[in-house]
């Protein structure tokens, strides 16, 4: 039987050693009943800061509400009858407010959640203690080779379409680009 003691340990085992001292007392809040709790890093990078530390599912999720919350802002307020201008500088904000509130208040915890869920799954194998501390530290820590994919990945993506774009109707894309600025 797994107790909460045995379980939180093997979280600890899971934090990068360098973020020890810094996740620690906030997990020990966490276990305490405790949801909230500010991540300056989490804020700023969005769900990026979930991809880095192994949150594959948190991360995707994160994006696609940050990517659907800047395509619906304006569908959204275009029956407020706001300035153009208005509405743009509100588009831009809404889903980087959102994810700071959001990602900022409750990224630690969401770490803690998935942890412990992580560590719930292999404490149940029945491995041995060798196999689960290595286990453990695979499953946890970070991942910036996953990011660095990520962002060359879309930024490769997103190049693409604006040359394919171009190379369609170049004096369109510039009109628009021209009319953007």
């Amino acid at each position: 039987m797994l107790d909460d003691k045995m379980l939180s340990q093997a979280v600890l085992k899971m934090i990068p050693p360098e973020k020890r001292d810094y996740f620690t007392p906030l997990f020990k809040e966490f276990e305490n009943g405790k949801v909230a709790s500010f991540n300056l890093a989490a804020a700023f990078w969005s769900f990026f800061w979930l991809f880095y530390y192994r949150m594959p599912l948190f991360g995707l999720v994160g994006m696609v509400i940050f990517i659907g919350i800047d395509i619906l802002t304006p569908s959204l307020l275009a029956p407020l009858h706001m300035p153009i201008t208005t509405v743009q500088v509100i588009d831009f904000f809404a889903p980087v407010v959102l994810s700071v509130l959001i990602l900022g208040f409750f990224s630690n915890w969401i770490y803690w959640w998935s942890l412990r869920h992580k560590a719930k799954r292999i404490l149940n194998q029945n491995l041995n203690e060798a196999e689960q501390l290595e286990l453990l530290a695979k499953k946890g820590g970070t991942n910036l080779k996953g990011i660095l994919w990520w962002v060359g990945g879309l930024t490769i993506i997103f190049t693409s379409i604006m040359l394919l774009a171009y190379l369609q109707n170049p004096e369109q894309i510039k009109a628009i680009l021209l009319n953007s600025l």
